[in-house]
């Protein structure tokens, strides 16, 4: 090769001033050749390699340095590399040592091929390796084929154990086909003969099959062990739940070859799981609704002098503590109770464990953080330990200091409307809904109105249908049935006799509303006396009949004194008239013609006016009676 070739080749390969610095860091022997195999440079490892200076090595065929010939050995990588153009390998023995040789072009700017880098890799010690792995293979292997042969001896006795056991033996190959499955198939309803051979996942439930055709390959892939739990559909439709445990045998290839698995039926154990779920989600649910609401529930431990609190729900903070307060102690119950209740709860709680009772009630004042009392009430269970000793309480407690002031109030409230009810002049009463209407209750006014003392009507429930009138009972009762029944209010006024056999005119009202006591439905009334009431209208409705007997009386005489007026007048005065007008009519037929006829009918005129206008005062003083009647 010529200066000028070689400063063109430089001019192609890629380098600068530290070419030599950096190849001869490397190890490996190192030659970059040119198109027709010529050395144009070489690194420190390659003439320590050949025992040669840089000199005896640039510009010769790589051939001649390496092996010494006349031309390239038939395997040679570069000839291999200038026909494929990629990277072409061997391995090379040369003085005892083996070598990794690697070829790989050079291409220049314009994409013209110039030459290759030539590698060798010192690999003499990883052969050596590579040997005696290869020589403990195949002591290995001998030693597995004699395993073999041990472990066909003892199979038949390893399938026998194996069947007799309720799990299911079962092998599966790289496809997931069936080898082989134990003869337990049989209690599921399948015959093993028509199992193996299959797919094994058409014995999967079909929810489940993408799950474990997934899980099959990530252990194919991955070498893993293949744990699942999933469902099969037996013949006959029922479902039962299996887990696997299957375990990957790998052949000399370090391939997966088959999964050696054991199904066993877990599917007692999944519905005892979904049970144990399903009362997990019942206890959320609780724990949630608890601390969501008002009752807090506690557990304390039962020590003497002790309160200790070892559980408590988050919605203890209704009263301004923590939870963890009170577990850690830092609150104690005793120190948030009132000081005045402690020695009386204290008392209680050794009286209800001497008696042994298992559940019991207490109300206490509770002192909240911000100093606010509050009314507790506590429901309390013991828990004992297996000899029956108690060892906790557990209690829920509510805050009742509304109810408290509420049935404070109602107790005002009751005891005002007593009050009120005794001081009026009325009986107020409730009594059964039934035939009789028993009276349940009536006031103290019962004995001033009606002569028989609340204790009397205790006694003697039936006093009332007893001393009402016999003139008003069948109306009376026939009211109450009808209110009953419709659930009306009851409005009546009726009669009854006193304990002295005095008559009482009552005015009943009553509704009906439901006890709280037993449901039943009672009906609660007033009676207020009216008697007085009743006596001025019989005053009121005999002045009135009086006064209309007089005015009967006055009716009959006015009628009776314009009769004799108007007879007077129709038969004396009216027939006077018309006899005088009837003789003139006579004289006027005698006199036709002279003045004197004249003068008679004139008179007979003013006659005949007079009797016209006494016809009407004799008809206006007629009878009304005579009028009506024409």
């Amino acid at each position: 090769m010529t200066p000028d070739s070689a400063s063109t080749f430089d001019s192609r390969v890629p380098g600068d001033i530290h070419w030599e610095q950096t190849f001869d860091a490397c190890y490996d022997a190192i030659w970059v050749l040119d198109a027709e195999q010529r050395v144009l440079r070489c690194n420190k490892a390659s003439c320590e390699l050949f025992g040669k200076r840089p000199e005896e090595m640039l510009g010769r065929h790589c051939w001649e340095v390496v092996h010494n010939t006349a031309a390239p050995i038939p395997e040679c990588p570069f000839e291999r590399m200038f026909s494929t153009r990629h990277r072409e390998e061997m391995e090379l023995c040369l003085a005892g040592r083996w070598y990794h040789v690697t070829v790989d072009p050079i291409y220049g700017a314009d994409g013209d091929f110039h030459g290759a880098v030539h590698i060798l890799r010192d690999i003499t010690d990883q052969k050596r390796k590579d040997e005696e792995l290869r020589q403990l293979n195949e002591g290995l292997d001998a030693r597995v084929r004699r395993r073999t042969a041990k472990l066909a001896e003892t199979e038949k006795k390893y399938r026998d154990l194996v069947e007799r056991t309720l799990d299911i033996p079962c092998r599966i190959d790289e496809q997931g086909t069936i080898l082989y499955i134990g003869p337990q198939i049989r209690r599921y309803g399948f015959d093993p003969d028509d199992v193996i051979g299959r797919d094994f996942l058409e014995l999967v439930h079909a929810e489940d099959k993408s799950r474990i055709a997934e899980d099959f390959q990530k252990t194919m892939a991955s070498g893993d062990e293949f744990p699942s739990v999933f469902r099969v559909q037996l013949p006959d439709g029922n479902v039962r739940w299996f887990e696997e445990e299957g375990t990957l045998l790998r052949g000399r290839s370090e391939a997966p070859a088959q999964i050696n698995t054991f199904l066993r039926d877990v599917t007692d154990r999944k519905n005892a799981q979904y049970r144990e779920q399903a009362v997990l989600q019942r206890l959320r649910a609780f724990e949630t609704a608890v601390n969501q609401g008002s009752a807090v529930i506690f557990r304390w431990k039962i020590g003497p002098g002790e309160w200790n609190v070892d559980m408590v729900t988050d919605n203890v903070r209704q009263f301004g503590y923590d939870a963890e307060q009170l577990l850690s102690g830092d609150v104690s119950w005793p120190g948030i109770t009132h000081p005045e209740d402690v020695p009386r709860l204290e008392k209680e709680v050794a009286g209800f464990l001497q008696s042994r009772v298992k559940e019991f009630e207490q109300q206490y004042r509770l002192i909240a953080k911000g100093g606010e009392i509050r009314w507790i009430r506590d429901r309390n269970t013991f828990i004992t330990d297996e000899d029956g000793n108690p060892t906790h309480i557990l209690g829920i407690i509510m805050d009742v200091t509304d109810q408290r002031r509420t049935e404070e109030a109602l107790r005002e409230s009751e005891s005002q409307r007593k009050a009120v009810l005794e001081g009026m002049p009325a009986v107020s009463y409730s009594a059964r809904i039934d035939e009789r209407s028993t009276t349940l209750f009536i006031s103290p006014q019962s004995e001033e109105l009606i002569g028989f003392t609340p204790e009397e009507y205790a006694a003697n429930p039936d006093v009332w249908l007893q001393q009402l009138h016999p003139e008003d009972r069948d109306r009376v009762l026939a009211e109450v049935a009808q209110c009953h029944e419709s659930g009306e209010p009851f409005v009546s006024e009726y009669r009854m006799k006193r304990k002295d056999g005095q008559i009482v005119w009552f005015r009943d009202a009553a509704v009906i509303s439901d006890n709280a006591t037993d449901n039943s439905r009672v009906l609660h009334g007033v009676m207020v006396d009216v008697t007085e009431r009743k006596k001025d209208e019989e005053v009121r409705r005999r002045q009135q009949e009086k006064i209309r007997r007089l005015s009967a009386m006055l009716t009959t005489a006015q009628d009776e004194e314009q009769r004799r007026i108007a007879t007077g007048l129709h038969d004396d005065v009216a027939q006077l008239l018309v006899a005088c007008h009837i003789k003139l009519g006579i004289a006027e037929a005698e006199e036709e013609k002279s003045e004197l006829h004249r003068i008679h009918h004139e008179i007979g005129m003013l006659l005949r006016e007079a009797g016209e206008k006494l016809r009407s005062p004799s008809f206006e003083l007629s009878s009304s009676t005579l009028r009506r009647l024409g």
